[in-house]
């Protein structure tokens, strides 16, 4: 394997602990379902994940760049709907 195996381990419990034996279990079904993907089905994911890029104002400061533009938006139509009545 050359490439990096991105392992995203859910805690499906109520507490933060896995026991070692479901870990075990996880990790091992993560590897045989990477295993048994073809090797070109993986370069398709993985591009597919590279061409999905979200904005780097999401990517660097996350949600709230979005909060404001979506606050400006409000902003400005309501001054527009207060101008037409």
């Amino acid at each position: 394997m050359r490439g990096r195996l991105r392992i995203s381990i859910s805690l499906r419990r109520s507490g933060s602990h896995l026991s070692s034996q479901d870990l075990i279990k996880y990790l091992t079904r993560e590897l045989v379902q990477y295993v048994d993907t073809p090797k070109d089905e993986r370069q398709k994911r993985k591009e597919a994940r590279k061409t999905q890029n979200s904005s780097w104002s999401y990517h660097w400061f996350g949600v709230i760049p979005i909060a404001i533009k979506l606050l400006f938006q409000r902003k400005t139509k309501n001054r527009s709907r207060r101008k037409a009545t």
